[in-house]
């Protein structure tokens, strides 16, 4: 038996033969999740067009698709020039124990008995 050092890897290469129906396959998962990716990714990328595009040309010219037609940063200036939008910011990073989830989360040990767990105070 030949020890791993001298064997070649033409030797160990074998090809795998593939039927019609693994490339069928192939080409169905291909393009299933590119038609998933485009489904996903668009909404995202409409709401950044709408984001940097004036509101006024939305209004007067109809829905903004992938690109905004009037590109302008009038809305992230608004946004983080209001003080309600700053003080949400602050509270939501000061204070991630005020998520509704959390606490059901972290106490879940608890409702079933269990001693471990954490133990969170309310203030």
């Amino acid at each position: 038996m030949a020890s791993v050092e001298t064997v070649s890897f033409k030797k160990i290469k074998r090809k795998r033969r593939t039927s019609k129906a693994d490339i069928a396959f192939n080409i169905f998962l291909g393009v299933f999740f590119a038609l998933f990716m485009i489904v996903t990714l668009y909404p995202i990328i409409n709401t950044l067009a709408y984001s940097f595009n004036d509101r006024f040309d939305v209004i007067e010219n109809g829905p903004v698709h992938i690109f905004p037609r009037a590109r302008t940063l009038e809305n992230y200036n608004y946004a983080l020039s209001n003080f309600h939008f700053k003080d949400g910011i602050t509270i939501t990073a000061a204070r991630p124990d005020r998520l509704p989830v959390l606490p059901e989360i972290l106490h879940h040990g608890h409702s079933r008995g269990e001693s471990e767990g954490v133990i969170l105070r309310s203030t």
